[in-house]
């Protein structure tokens, strides 16, 4: 299992470097009214006013609306964008750095492992789903790292998930494949009706998939993972006399996972 999450670890830091070093190979150019073309990295935009771009060697200019002709993305081997003057739609989502929210839900159908009796867990095998929000800062229009909390339910019950998560797109254009990693802490809530106290747990997933960005700068991810969760409780036996014991349980699940989210600044 630890073996599994280092290799997750690392491949996820691989996809990110690479993501960063495609990322600085594109740039926006813009073409002003009075003939000049300045190239960098729009960070910055108030829709019909101004845009800030960040120039090769970190400084930034500010120019107003009504100075620009044409805003074009550099061509890659993803896409190409060159619009009118027509300010909205010359700029296609520009990701601003700062504070992003975000909306998820989540669903998984698990292998299970578990001590509990054969009749519980085939009643008790349904979709696992959580939902979620997480309030995450971006540091540039690749890297947002965010920490979030919501609902999440598992075998033996319902969980209050504290997590941390990191995520990284290839690209800054309006359709970019897009990854996450995630580590949860799981504080109980309330258990399933064969569990007398749950525990806390934890959970670990990878995602990949794509980003699509809005006009307004808002976006859709569609991502499809991998995840583990383990969590114990205590369930209470009885035997044919009505007598009972408590007993200790756990539940180890890992499968495939599906997450939809709404990102907004």
């Amino acid at each position: 299992m630890k073996q599994l999450l280092l290799a997750s670890l690392l491949f996820y830091c691989f996809l990110s470097l690479s993501a960063q070093q495609i990322s600085d190979e594109l740039e926006d150019v813009v073409y002003l009214k009075n003939g000049d073309v300045l190239r960098g990295q729009i960070v910055e935009e108030e829709e019909g006013v101004y845009i800030v771009i960040e120039m090769i060697g970190g400084s930034t200019i500010k120019i107003e609306q009504a100075k620009i002709n044409r805003i074009e993305y550099e061509e890659s081997r993803f896409e190409s964008i060159d619009k009118s003057i027509n300010y909205k739609a010359s700029l296609p989502g520009v990701i601003r750095k700062g504070i992003v929210h975000r909306l998820g839900m989540g669903f998984t159908a698990p292998n299970i492992e578990t001590d509990a009796p054969d009749n519980i867990l085939s009643f008790n095998r349904p979709l696992q789903w959580s939902f979620t929000y997480s309030l995450g800062y971006r540091f540039n229009r690749l890297h947002t790292l965010s920490v979030g909390s919501g609902f999440q339910h598992q075998l033996l019950g319902w969980y209050l998930p504290t997590f941390l998560e990191a995520e990284t797109d290839f690209f800054h254009s309006s359709l970019s494949p897009t990854f996450s990693a995630r580590a949860t802490f799981l504080a109980p809530l309330g258990g399933n009706w064969w569990v007398d106290r749950l525990k806390s747990g934890n959970s670990y997933r990878v995602l990949a998939g794509f980003r699509k960005r809005g006009y307004s700068g808002n976006e859709a991810r569609f991502l499809f993972g991998w995840q583990y969760a383990y969590s114990e409780g205590e369930r209470v036996d009885f035997d044919q006399t009505g007598n009972f014991t408590r007993t200790n349980t756990f539940s180890r699940e890992t499968g495939f996972i599906f997450e939809l989210s709404y990102h907004f600044d």
